[in-house]
């Protein structure tokens, strides 16, 4: 598929056709309290903090310091938000015995039968080493393959894919975790690009590469961060000293937003100029 996607040989109907695969696949694929333990918010949080751990050293090379921060700060915000969802999840019986792997490398299409007895489809290589990250949500899984086809420019089958795999399973509830688990695995993608750029076998061309592949991952895994909606305000209060200025000044320059400080507003509308300094009481003169 990936081939066939270089070649613009992909189309919305193939991205359908493998949902509905994928799908029944879902569907009759192991689950109960044993699979479950894989897919619940610890297993979940270890796998996310073990990206983060993993890729320290890289920081600076592949990705920003920012866009670490920002998808640490974004990931455990989610988890913390939606575990309830994740609970539901289990309950609901959307924790299966999954593929683990699933992108455009692993899928292979033919033409398929005209009575209908064969798609064309062919998904092979799951990963057998390892349940914790085979065994997942299944919004997990078909985010994998969501991922990957926006990373090789096809948001429209991205869409496709995903809208066909919900008509079929009739899980509407994995629109919730779509995008956290998006940015999830475009991150594990760069991650391993990593350490083939340190693969000291590896030629100086093939490291240099793997580096390119990991920053393209960490960018489209930063993409997915949910965007501020325009115009925002962002107030800081607290008492003296305790960094309002400070963090303002970091959001504004991470963020490309204006920062007001309400200090120097003052003086200027009293006609003071912005070093002097004024000591008047709480609720008096400019204060």
């Amino acid at each position: 598929m990936r081939w066939l996607l270089r070649e613009g040989e992909v189309s919305v109907q193939d991205a359908e056709r493998i949902a509905v695969r994928i799908a029944r696949f879902h569907r009759g694929a192991e689950t109960g309290s044993r699979i479950n333990a894989f897919g619940d918010l610890r297993a979940v949080r270890q796998n996310v903090e073990e990206n983060f751990t993993q890729t320290r050293e890289f920081v600076g090379q592949a990705l920003s310091r920012d866009v670490h921060d920002d998808l640490a700060a974004y990931s455990r915000a989610f988890m913390a938000e939606h575990r309830p969802v994740f609970q539901a999840r289990a309950e609901e019986g959307r924790i299966r015995d999954c593929h683990g792997d699933l992108h455009t490398a692993q899928i292979f299409l033919e033409t398929p039968a005209e009575d209908g007895a064969w798609d064309g489809v062919s998904i092979i290589d799951c990963i057998e080493f390892n349940e914790r990250f085979r065994c997942s949500d299944v919004a997990e899984d078909i985010a994998f393959l969501a991922m990957d086809l926006d990373f090789h420019g096809r948001p429209d089958l991205s869409r496709a894919f995903v809208e066909a795999y919900v008509r079929e399973s009739g899980d509407e509830g994995a629109f919730e975790l779509l995008t956290f688990f998006k940015a999830y695995r475009a991150y594990v993608r760069g991650k391993v690009a990593c350490f083939g750029s340190a693969d000291t076998h590896l030629t100086e061309a093939a490291r240099e590469e793997a580096l390119e592949t990991a920053r393209a991952y960490f960018n489209l895994a930063h993409s997915y961060l949910p965007a501020l909606p325009s115009p925002s305000l962002i107030l800081m209060s607290g008492v003296t000293g305790t960094g309002k200025s400070t963090l303002a000044s970091e959001l504004s320059r991470r963020w490309a937003m204006e920062h007001v400080s309400s200090n120097l507003v003052r003086k200027d509308l009293a006609g003071i100029r912005r070093l002097q300094h004024r000591h008047e009481p709480f609720q008096e003169g400019i204060y």
